[in-house]
């Protein structure tokens, strides 16, 4: 097996790669100084040590290997979707709609099938989700749209 097809080197040069995406995006903004830091120096510490971070589990992988990289492509494509329904169904129905229906897609990502556990979930974090949004924080957020 190669060195370079283990988990913990592709997983580090993954985790280098957003550090880098991260540094880059935060360039934009003024750096400031130590004394009056301006908005870019949060991104440039976090995107360097994500970058180091990054580098020492990819350099582990080279060293040590690991395990073969094998994706597991039901959890993947459900959380995918998952997100892809909460953002269609919060347009189209609100709060309560598109986090049932997150919970339920994300929840085929592994067997067997809960529907109990799907209700109490989705239930606990609809509430949770609207006192913290909506109540607390003061969002206009619809618990329920009506098309």
């Amino acid at each position: 097996m190669s060195r370079l097809a283990n988990n913990n080197t592709i997983g580090g040069l993954a985790i280098l790669a957003f550090g880098v995406a991260y540094l880059i995006t935060g360039s934009a903004y003024p750096l400031g100084t130590l004394r009056s830091m301006g908005a870019g120096y949060f991104p440039l510490i976090i995107g360097w040590l994500t970058i180091l971070t990054g580098a020492i589990i990819a350099c582990r992988g080279l060293f040590r290997g690991g395990d073969h990289m094998q994706i597991a492509w039901r959890p993947t494509l459900a959380i995918s979707a998952s997100i892809a329904a909460f953002g269609i169904f919060m347009a189209l129905l609100g709060l309560a709609a598109a986090v049932f229906a997150a919970v339920t897609v994300s929840t085929t990502a592994e067997r067997p099938f809960a529907p109990l556990r799907v209700v109490a979930l989705s239930t606990t974090l609809i509430a949770m989700a609207y006192i913290i949004f909506v109540v607390v924080l003061g969002m206009p957020i619809p618990l329920v749209r009506f098309p």
